[in-house]
């Protein structure tokens, strides 16, 4: 497999046309035809299957595309930290961060501190759920993340624990369980999760389990921030809040936290990439300062 082919196929399955592939590609429609039935005649298989409303992705290219995906965006990497070591420092990082993550004022400082030292390196931050963020990392599409994630096994990442921050549990103020006690009682009321709520190892799962209650009957399943944070202020829902956010200026003044004797499980923030010593040297130093300025702010993480 040749580093062109594998272009080829990914541009003509991101655009779903040769045409328009050829176009992006700067190659004749006969050249880039070329290229894809040679890799598919090397590996055996069929990628495409053209038909009269256009090409269609075959069940042997959709299992290509991670590993095709991988292999591109590796290559760019590969030539991207050569030129970082020449002095160069011009080439693009890029880092994931959860809804979550992406309010941690150390993560603001980080980038600062780096934009500063870095000029010429192109910095691209993708927020996403912490799901989409997995997906990312495996196909070498962003170079590291952070997030507030359960740590997951068995997707061939490293998971680097930096801290924990304290949830809570908030209304709105005026909320008629404002003033309540007890996590059994919440749990009759109507609440809303931010992650799914097929996931059971989320915090919101864990917040119930290790009390021993079950799910609440009522909850919305939101993976919107901002719909999520209109909805708790504007209704009866009841969130699980990082402290973090919490203590912001612009959330503060909205919600309140409700002072259950329950346990609340901690998000524990983590700094994941898909091999630590593959990041490219600008990757390495933004990694760097950023896990800096997480532990110098919660320096007691256990």
């Amino acid at each position: 497999m040749k580093i062109q082919q594998l272009k080829a196929f990914l541009t003509i399955t991101e655009v779903g046309s040769l045409q328009e592939a050829s176009r992006r590609l700067h190659l004749t429609q006969p050249a880039l035809s070329k290229s894809i039935k040679e890799l598919e005649s090397e590996l055996g298989i069929s990628l495409f299957i053209r038909g009269a409303r256009g090409i269609t992705i075959t069940e042997y290219g959709q299992r290509l595309l991670g590993h095709a995906r991988l292999i591109v965006e590796t290559e760019k990497r590969a030539r991207q930290d050569i030129e970082d070591m020449k002095g160069m420092m011009v080439s693009e990082v890029v880092l994931g961060v959860t809804p979550i993550t992406s309010v941690l004022r150390p993560l603001a400082d980080g980038i600062v501190a780096f934009r500063q030292q870095h000029p010429g390196v192109t910095l691209r931050v993708l927020e996403m759920r912490p799901y989409q963020l997995l997906e990312h990392l495996r196909e070498g599409r962003v170079d590291f993340a952070i997030t507030s994630q359960v740590p997951a096994v068995g997707h061939a990442l490293e998971w680097i624990p930096i801290c924990r921050i304290p949830n809570l549990v908030a209304v709105r103020r005026g909320h008629p369980l404002q003033g309540v006690k007890s996590l059994r009682v919440l749990q009759q009321g109507d609440w809303i999760s931010l992650d799914p709520l097929s996931d059971q190892t989320t915090y919101f799962h864990q917040m119930f389990s290790m009390n021993g209650l079950p799910l609440p009957l009522k909850v919305q399943e939101c993976s919107s921030m901002t719909l999520a944070r209109t909805l708790v202020n504007t209704t009866d829902v009841i969130a699980l809040y990082t402290k973090e956010a919490f203590d912001s200026p612009d959330l503060s003044h909205e919600i309140s936290a409700v002072p259950i004797i329950e346990p609340v499980p901690d998000s524990v923030i983590s700094l994941v990439t898909p091999k630590r010593d593959l990041l490219t040297l600008s990757a390495t130093q933004l990694f760097d300062m950023i896990q800096s300025k997480l532990q110098m702010r919660y320096p007691h993480f256990t």
